[in-house]
Order: structure tokens, then C-alpha cells, then sequence
């Protein structure tokens, strides 16, 4: 799954997306890019976006093959975003 960090007040700009991965037994690891874009609002205890673009290129893992690897399952080729 993907989880925004986001600082929140009313309106906030999303700023970083990162996601885990729960691999047994090979292990885990976390992904993580800066190349978000939109925004969501605070409501009670709930945050809601819409809109939100990942652009999935980016993203990182902290290992350059497994980074090759995820953009290859993640088909950014044919879908970047």
C-alpha cells in the first residue's frame, strides 16, 4: 500500500509517498519517492485527496537492482504515473 506524508492543517500539499513491502522469506523493504503531486484536506480525523499522481519512476529502495526490479513490476514504461 502507499502512505502519504503529510503535514496537516486544513490544506496540505502531498509531499512523499512511501509504501512497504512484506516479502517472506526474501524480506522487506520500503519504497519511497518525493515525485508526488496534489493535495488533501483535513476533515474531523480523516484526511481526504483526490487526485493524488505518483510518479512511479522515482521511486527508491535504497538497492539499484531492486529499484530495477520494482520499476519492471510496476510497468513504469507504460505507466508512469
Amino acid at each position: 500500500f502507499v502512505v502519504l506524508s503529510l503535514f496537516l492543517s486544513s490544506w496540505v500539499w502531498a509531499g512523499e509517498a512511501t509504501f512497504d513491502v512484506k516479502l517472506s522469506p526474501a524480506g522487506n523493504f520500503t519504497g519511497k519517492t518525493s515525485a508526488v503531486k496534489g493535495s488533501a484536506k483535513k476533515v474531523g480525523n480523516k484526511v481526504v485527496a483526490e487526485n493524488i499522481v505518483v510518479n512511479l519512476k522515482t521511486v527508491k529502495t535504497g538497492m539499484g537492482l531492486r529499484d530495477k526490479h520494482t520499476q519492471n513490476y510496476l510497468q513504469t514504461d507504460k505507466h508512469p504515473n
